[in-house]
């Protein structure tokens, strides 16, 4: 399986979200919060002794940035489906692994405070 169709079976899971923008691939170059980023990489990749590459490893990552806790929050539950999901037969199960919440780094004009941001990534691989 390619990196392709990894990414395009992991980023088809995604749920709707009613009321959020969604972007893949990084946030938009102008415009406030709220927005999910959506991100499918590459982790590594498993060799045996002769180099040859037998298994991927990817990571997808989604941020969840708005000016409420409880917002994001909500936003949240509805991504933890993903825990378990699996994105294609040839694909291992998508399992959860960093869940943290911290103020961003934008700030909301209208309250001069950061927007809160949520960071959830899980875990996936796919055979060579």
């Amino acid at each position: 399986m390619k990196y392709v169709e990894a990414r395009q079976a992991v980023m088809g899971l995604l749920p709707k979200l009613e009321g959020w923008d969604v972007y893949i691939d990084g946030p938009p170059p102008k415009g406030s919060p709220p927005w999910i980023v959506a991100l499918f990489s590459e982790k590594t990749r498993d060799h045996v002794e002769s180099g040859r590459v037998t298994n991927h490893q990817g990571e997808l990552s989604i941020r969840v940035v708005g000016p409420s806790d409880t917002g994001i929050g909500i936003v949240c539950d509805k991504l933890i489906s993903l825990d378990g999901a699996r994105p294609h037969k040839d694909m291992s199960c998508l399992v959860a692994d960093i869940d943290r919440s911290y103020p961003s780094e934008l700030i909301n004009p209208a309250t001069n405070a950061p927007y809160q941001m949520r960071v959830m990534t899980w875990l996936t691989s796919w055979p060579a």
